[in-house]
């Protein structure tokens, strides 16, 4: 696929242990408030579709400010006084919360993934390898023969939507993934992973 069909999203399960006293609401609601008292600054972002049918959703976007990735090859040759050098660019991002039965994931994009990577399950990739191939695939016994280690847990995905450009990518798509994973079925690949390089 074409790299303009790419969306470079993250998607995680929320760790509940921490938070077991806590609602679906509630505990998006302490994450929340959480990432703004370490300094991100969350904005509620408002949904035009309220109607989720079982599903809660909550969607935060925020911005910081980085130096161009493009200033260090420049910075040797650039005069130390250039403004150039105090440059930043306003990168915006975004999480998302998709509650469902005593469920929660989290959706990021941008640079959300390493704000609400703290609150995740480190082994949801997992539970998704299971649900992509079959029991007796070789994918499924190379990992039952040599184990999963390492940065195998750690790996970024970006999702690609089959037969659809990344603009016509929509939540309902995200949804009904989440609803599968709970059941226990395996869907017909409306998403596919791939490493990131």
């Amino acid at each position: 696929m074409s790299d303009s069909s790419k969306l470079p999203i993250t998607i995680y399960e929320i760790e509940r242990e921490q938070f077991e006293k806590l609602n679906a609401d509630d505990t998006v609601g302490e994450i929340a408030r959480r990432l703004r008292e370490n300094g991100t600054n969350l904005t509620d972002i408002n949904l035009g579709n309220q109607d989720f049918r079982e599903f809660t959703v909550n969607l935060y976007s925020f911005s910081k400010l980085y130096p161009p990735t493009w200033l260090k090859f420049l910075a040797p040759i650039i005069h130390t006084n250039d403004t150039i050098l105090k440059s930043k660019n306003k990168v915006f991002s975004f999480i998302g919360f998709i509650a469902y039965k005593k469920r929660i994931y989290a959706i990021a994009g941008g640079y959300g993934s390493f704000e609400i990577e703290q609150f995740t399950k480190p082994d949801l990739g997992l539970e998704i390898i299971v649900k992509l191939f079959d029991r007796d695939s070789r994918v499924i016994k190379s990992i039952q023969q040599r184990g999963v280690t390492g940065i195998v847990l750690g790996q970024t995905r970006s999702i690609e939507a089959t037969n659809a450009s990344a603009t016509k990518i929509s939540l309902d798509k995200y949804l009904n993934w989440f609803r599968q994973s709970w059941t226990g079925t395996t869907w017909l690949r409306p998403l596919v992973f791939q490493k990131m390089i």
